[in-house]
């Protein structure tokens, strides 16, 4: 498994995991714009050349917020949430950020 920068090359893949798995997908233009916010942390989990997960967080150092993480529903449950989470908190505390946020429904 490879955790990476999402490109814009990713999008289609992330649109298509992102309707499957979110019951209030983000749309796709929704998904552009938070790639090319300025504060965005934007990783993709990539397998076999296979985009299977993704997550956005927003940072503001000493804050951040992780906006949004989705895993393709045939590989949820195979700890690819867990590790987008733990390289974007790493990647966040590298950039000086000591706290992350999550606000829930």
């Amino acid at each position: 498994m490879i955790i990476r920068a999402m490109t814009r090359a990713d999008l289609t893949a992330v649109t298509q995991i992102e309707e499957q798995a979110m019951s209030s997908p983000w749309t796709p233009a929704q998904l552009m714009e938070e790639l090319n916010a300025p504060n965005s942390l934007a990783l993709t989990a990539v397998e076999d050349g296979q985009l299977c997960g993704y997550a956005f967080y927003r940072a503001c150092p000493p804050e951040s917020e992780l906006l949004h993480l989705a895993v393709h529903p045939e590989r949820q449950r195979q700890q690819i949430g867990t590790m987008l989470l733990r390289h974007g908190l790493e990647l966040l505390l590298s950039s000086g950020c000591t706290d992350c946020f999550l606000e829930v429904r």
